[in-house]
């Protein structure tokens, strides 16, 4: 099971380790609908296990980091 691990953030603050996996509240935009996401945060974008990237149409509303 996933636990998060540390308290939620708020953006503009990002992750500091790419591979740490964390729980993301995303909203999207296009379909107005709130989901949480499994990503990481890598160089300059959020990214989801398989390194596709999140939608520009996606909003970060707030992330925690993952203890897997």
């Amino acid at each position: 099971m996933h636990v998060a691990n540390s308290n939620w953030t708020l953006p503009p603050s990002l992750p500091d380790d790419p591979k740490r996996l964390c729980i993301v509240e995303v909203h999207h935009t296009r379909i107005n609908r709130r989901r949480f996401e499994l990503l990481h945060w890598a160089r300059s974008d959020w990214k989801f296990q398989d390194n596709t990237t999140l939608s520009n149409q996606a909003q970060v509303l707030r992330w925690a980091y993952l203890d897997l």
